[in-house]
């Protein structure tokens, strides 16, 4: 008996062992001959007829046929929809025989019309089976409302191809380059996904012998301005904000390049300075390169500094960044908070009344909106910028030794606040850092140390916040780039606003 069932369990166990190993091949097997996406898509192959057109650019010429525009190899990318399906598929362009051939992959309807994609991308920079690569200079047409009618393996296309972007060319002289930013261009197709990707670029270009660039195509970004690079130094450069309709699709702009003898309407700036712009109301970032400096009582502040500027001490900034080319103003403000609770109104005047907690809230607000991500300053940050960074001259006051020229203090001011801008700026083009209102940092208020310091944090940790500035109400000691203030986070005054960083 116990021989028995020892043979019926051995024999259990080589018939486990076989079923376990037949299956395991099967599963390889199964695993190996699983195809990829790619191979599972099988092609098929079609004549194509092609009627219509490319509407043109600036609708100055009839639209154009088809037989006027397409050259050997001519690719169109489809998209046929059969019911609820999407199939993809490819024409391309037989000059000889002037006819067309399509692959597609799925099954397409047949002896009805259809609706159908249709893409067209002339001067694309390189493609594969499943996507294909865009450059600036690639001209995007596209028709979401084209149909087919799949007969006697004959597709009938029926569409009207429109420009999906305005396009840009500039005029100067032969073999000059021109470099520029501003404008959002097609960068990639996804044949499978059908999904088409943009980005905002730079481009490069050069003048051709007719005194003109080759076109770029694409739509002016967000903030509507476009950059120019200068060719002595790509630091500087021009800057003008332009309509958005001035690359609207299938328009033409023709515009002269800016230079630094002939501006034509231009603005010549440091190109690495940023416009940005909450529910309409634009405000610009000033950049600040990264630069080592001293801190505190410098010799041209001893004079008329306080115990907490002491002692002087070297700070090292290792990163770039941006601060504001001016307070905070009472507009931009209400854009993004909905309210102004300052006590001088006036749009273009700086908010105050403001806490160091409530321009918490405006950042977070202002971040959501924009998508960026804005701050306060440090207050070695504040200092560095109000010295006019790499570009100090070792003044008195932010941007000269004459505090008039520069600041609406207690002398000069009547005792209100005025509109940003209307004093002189700094030696980085930053406005009102001596007078007009306080200005809050991030950082609560510490003691100086001696010992150098590499971008200082300052303390988080304490009972109050530091400010900077002098006001409209300060004495010129006041308005100091060294002189320092701090209060309460809930502190709210008519001469306190802020400027923000980034």
């Amino acid at each position: 008996m116990n021989m028995d069932k020892s043979r019926i369990y051995i024999l259990g166990m080589t018939l486990y062992s076989i079923l376990t190993f037949i299956t395991s091949c099967n599963s390889e097997e199964m695993a190996m001959n699983i195809p990829s996406n790619q191979e599972e898509r099988t092609s098929y192959t079609a004549s194509m007829k092609l009627n219509g057109g490319i509407q043109p650019f600036d609708e100055q010429e009839k639209t154009r046929a088809y037989t006027d525009i397409f050259t050997e190899g001519a690719r169109l990318y489809l998209q046929f929809y059969n019911g609820t399906s999407r199939v993809d598929g490819l024409a391309i362009y037989n000059a000889e025989t002037n006819s067309w051939t399509v692959n597609y992959y799925g099954s397409i309807a047949q002896n009805e019309e259809s609706t159908c994609e249709v893409y067209y991308f002339e001067n694309a920079v390189s493609y594969t089976h499943d996507h294909v690569t865009l450059a600036p200079e690639t001209a995007v047409f596209i028709d979401t409302l084209a149909t087919y009618l799949f007969k006697n393996n004959t597709i009938t296309l029926t569409t009207k191809l429109k420009a999906q972007t305005g396009r840009i060319r500039w005029k100067g002289a032969s073999g000059q380059t021109i470099t520029y930013n501003g404008i959002t261009c097609y960068t990639a197709y996804d044949i499978v996904n059908n999904t088409l990707d943009k980005s905002n670029v730079k481009v490069k270009q050069t003048v051709n012998s007719d005194g003109w660039t080759p076109y770029a195509y694409g739509s002016l970004t967000s903030d509507s301005q476009l950059l120019v690079y200068s060719t002595e130094n790509e630091n500087y450069g021009f800057s003008k904000t332009f309509e958005t309709s001035v690359l609207a699709n299938g328009k033409s702009g023709f515009i002269n390049i800016p230079t630094t003898t002939s501006y034509n309407g231009w603005e010549y700036t440091s190109t690495r300075n940023l416009i940005f712009a909450a529910n309409g109301v634009k405000f610009r970032m000033m950049f600040v390169e990264n630069g080592t400096f001293t801190m505190g009582a410098t010799i041209e502040q001893q004079d008329y500094a306080d115990n907490d500027e002491y002692p002087v001490h070297i700070v090292t900034l290792t990163k770039d960044y941006h601060i504001g080319e001016t307070e905070v103003t009472q507009e931009l403000w209400q854009a993004v908070m909905g309210n102004n609770p300052s006590y001088n109104i006036g749009m273009q005047k700086p908010v105050e009344m403001v806490s160091w907690t409530d321009c918490q809230t405006f950042i977070t607000k202002l971040n959501e909106l924009t998508g960026h991500e804005f701050r306060l300053p440090t207050e070695a940050e504040w200092e560095f910028a109000a010295r006019g960074g790499n570009q100090s001259n070792g003044y008195l006051y932010s941007g000269s030794n004459t505090i008039g020229d520069v600041a609406w203090y207690k002398d000069n001011s009547d005792g209100v606040s005025h509109d940003v801008k209307t004093k002189a700026p700094n030696e980085l083009g930053i406005y009102d850092m001596s007078g007009n209102v306080y200005e809050w940092c991030q950082n609560c208020k510490y003691s100086y140390s001696s010992s150098p310091s590499t971008d200082p944090q300052g303390s988080d940790y304490g009972y109050d916040r530091v400010f900077r500035a002098g006001s409209f109400g300060s004495s010129a000691n006041g308005c100091r780039v060294s002189d320092r203030y701090s209060d309460e986070e809930t502190y709210t005054f008519k001469r306190l606003g802020l400027r923000i960083a980034k």
